[in-house]
């Protein structure tokens, strides 16, 4: 993003782009994006999350089992270095994607503050466990067409094949507890939101789907 990157006539200073898959950072992206520009982020429910996650880093010949990645420190804390820098593979990765400084990974306090933050500068959440009607409350709130939407569908791993019993369960929310703050601060701001509450609503959600995957 420190690059200079000018298209057409004259010079702007900030960009105004769709970027995605970007660690936040407040700092930089304040000053290097257009003034009001919108933050939109999706998450995932933890122990979801965190099979899929598993099962997409340790794919076949390689295959781990997620309580084989949770018994085991050296892969359950790895770093890994990419074009964002380094990040934890598993363990707080939300919560690091969205700015956390990861060095304050053991400090409770440190990550409710964080938590309550960042959920408060939200712009707009796509709540995995409900992406359509997702999808339906970015329809409303950017007022387009149902033919503005490209909808795909595909193969779509169920990560509930992954069997982990009560007691890997509730060792992984220990351990991720970050994340099952975050999750369940982010859920509440998306149920709060005006409308989803009421039947129409979600019928115009099945509406929706009918309509885009026909």
């Amino acid at each position: 993003m420190s690059a200079d990157c000018f298209i057409g006539p004259g010079q702007v200073d900030r960009a105004d782009v769709l970027i995605h898959h970007a660690k936040y950072s407040k700092d930089i992206y304040d000053k290097y994006l257009v003034k009001d520009y919108k933050w939109i982020v999706p998450v995932r429910e933890p122990v979801t999350w965190f099979k899929s996650a598993v099962r997409y880093n340790y794919r076949f010949p390689n295959y781990k089992s997620p309580e084989e990645v949770l018994s085991d420190n050296a892969t359950l804390y790895q770093k890994t270095r990419g074009r964002v820098g380094e990040a934890a593979k598993f363990h707080l990765r939300h919560l690091e994607w969205l700015g956390f400084d990861y060095k304050l990974h053991d400090n409770i306090t440190a990550i409710r503050e964080y938590i309550a933050n960042i959920v408060e500068r939200m712009d707009i959440i796509i709540l995995n466990d409900h992406f359509d009607a997702s999808l339906l409350l970015l329809r409303k709130r950017f007022c387009w067409k149902y033919t503005d939407i490209f909808y795909k569908s595909f193969t779509v791993t169920n990560s509930s094949q992954e069997l982990m019993s009560q007691s890997a369960i509730t060792k992984l929310l220990s351990i991720n507890l970050g994340e099952q703050l975050l999750y369940e601060a982010i859920n509440k701001s998306w149920w709060d939101q005006s409308g989803v509450e009421k039947s129409t609503f979600w019928n115009e959600v099945s509406l929706m789907f009918l309509i885009l995957s026909g």
